[in-house]
């Protein structure tokens, strides 16, 4: 446990540091003639609405705001809900528990997700109608993640053959689990200010809060926004975004 608050901890004064970097290349934005920030970017994920057509147990959606200061630092925060139905992921099932046919067990929650990333491709803004536009952008990036979550476990069979008795164990209640991600992605104007952008993902969990019932242990298997603990290390974002880009 300690380890992993300590790690944790590490992640987000990376990320404090980043973002008071950012804070002082503005504030000398007026000492200068060059200007700091060119704009921000709103991006909404257009994967998240397809899978959760395809998968009828998963919904999502996601979205972001970016900032891009000189071209090369995009300061990031995406917030993001997903609702999850998945009996079969719960990672807690020990020998005296089984799963009745109509057990379940259901996840919902917003998440959060601050960090930054670095352009590889700076090439720098071109100029028009006294406005800055975007250029295409390639990318490496870092995120924490962080996800306040409610859950629900129905209709658990919980068999204790040293007392010869048996009942059905319920839970309700709600936890925080933490993650870090390493980003790469490439985003490119396709029309005006609009872009498209992709990007891969791999995902470290960190930390989820367990929970008591009585005298069982509620171990989360899934968090949103990073999806199940035990496998899901990979993700991806395709996005659509306008690029508001700020007049002299």
């Amino acid at each position: 446990m300690k380890g992993i608050s300590g790690y944790t901890l590490k992640i987000i004064s990376i990320l404090l540091l980043i973002w008071c970097n950012t804070f002082f290349m503005v504030a000398g934005e007026n000492e200068g003639n060059k200007r700091s920030i060119h704009g921000f970017f709103v991006d909404f994920d257009l994967l998240q609405p397809l899978f959760s057509a395809l998968s009828p147990n998963k919904f999502g959606l996601n979205a972001s705001i970016q900032a891009n200061i000189t071209n090369t630092v995009f300061p990031i925060l995406e917030i993001g809900y997903a609702n999850y139905e998945g009996a079969s992921d719960y990672a807690y099932i020990p020998d005296k528990i089984k799963q009745p046919d109509n057990y379940s067990y259901h996840v919902n929650g917003v998440y959060y997700k601050i960090g930054v990333d670095f352009n590889l491709l700076n090439k720098g803004l071109t100029k028009g109608n006294n406005t800055e536009k975007v250029s295409p952008i390639g990318y490496l990036g870092i995120r924490y993640g962080i996800s306040p979550l409610n859950y629900q476990i129905e209709n658990l069979l919980v068999e204790d053959f040293y007392w010869e008795e048996s009942y059905y164990f319920k839970a309700k209640g709600s936890t925080v689990g933490q993650w870090a991600e390493f980003t790469a992605g490439v985003k490119t104007p396709i029309y005006k200010n609009f872009c498209m952008g992709l990007n891969v993902q791999f995902r470290q969990f960190l930390y989820v809060r367990e929970k008591q019932t009585g005298n069982q242990i509620i171990r989360q298997s899934y968090v949103p926004g990073f999806g199940d603990k035990n496998n899901d290390k990979w993700g991806f974002r395709y996005t659509i975004s306008y690029f508001f880009p700020f007049t002299k």
